[in-house]
């Protein structure tokens, strides 16, 4: 993997918007993909996620390989392989009566995910408490949530982060690719199970939601009640990127505690 971080390349014609997320744009020019970060994150935070996704190129989970980060038209980017295919959203809404396929397909993912060995990752707890610092300011809340933080880490297991419908490209083969590795950490699948649940909720439905929980806790025989502990923790640390419309859904539920 190339960086090139002393000189800004020439400004580049995409060939199209591929997608608009809150703080980032993803385009395609030919056969790769460029992700173009907004101000909010720093050359640090750009390089991390090529980092994290490099070092998971080297896993048995099939991720865009990482060519390049640079800086494009002002804007830090991250140069990837372009993969060729449709998300499991576009798939979810073509096909609604395969709806469980799906679920499952992300529950197999994050159970291959966590049998990886990575190094280096960020802890999972520190992480998080780097996000919620930057939403929550009462230092008694703040010890709060680092004690439930605390009570509840100890594993190791590589984690996404945010594993949802939209991250997720399947190639016409039928080979799942991952993106969007910002948030990759070693810690709880489990919190990872909790994050996966929130998105399904603020983003589809309260049934899929239940369903995806469901099928999670019945493939790795575990009881629903440890994944809603994680639920309060994994709101309040996405408060820090969340948008407008998402704040209020992620600030309730950030304090559906009993702290």
């Amino acid at each position: 993997m190339m960086y090139s971080l002393t000189k800004e390349t020439t400004p580049m014609k995409f060939d199209r918007v591929i997608a608009i997320r809150n703080t980032k744009t993803i385009y395609r020019d030919g056969n790769q993909c460029i992700k173009c970060f907004h101000d909010a994150y720093s050359k640090g935070d750009v390089l991390s996620e090529a980092l994290n996704q490099a070092r998971m190129e080297a896993t048995e989970l099939h991720v865009p390989e990482v060519f390049e980060v640079a800086k494009i038209n002002g804007k830090w980017s991250i140069i990837m392989e372009f993969i060729h295919g449709k998300t499991m959203e576009q798939h979810m809404a073509e096909n609604p009566d395969l709806m469980q396929n799906y679920l499952e397909q992300i529950v197999d993912l994050q159970i291959l995910m966590g049998k990886q060995t990575v190094s280096m990752l960020p802890l999972q707890n520190t992480l998080m408490m780097k996000n919620i610092a930057k939403s929550v300011t009462d230092t008694a809340i703040l010890a709060s949530y680092k004690a439930k933080l605390d009570a509840l880490s100890g594993d190791m297991h590589v984690c996404h982060g945010l594993l949802e419908p939209s991250n997720i490209i399947i190639t016409d083969d039928g080979v799942p690719y991952l993106l969007d590795w910002m948030d990759a950490s070693a810690g709880s699948i489990t919190a990872d199970a909790a994050a996966s649940f929130l998105s399904l909720q603020l983003r589809y439905h309260q049934e899929i939601a239940e369903q995806y929980l469901h099928t999670f806790c019945q493939k790795i025989k575990m009881e629903t009640a440890h994944v809603w502990e994680w639920i309060p923790l994994v709101a309040a640390s996405r408060l820090a990127t969340a948008n407008f419309d998402e704040r209020e859904y992620y600030q309730a539920l950030s304090f559906d505690t009993d702290f």
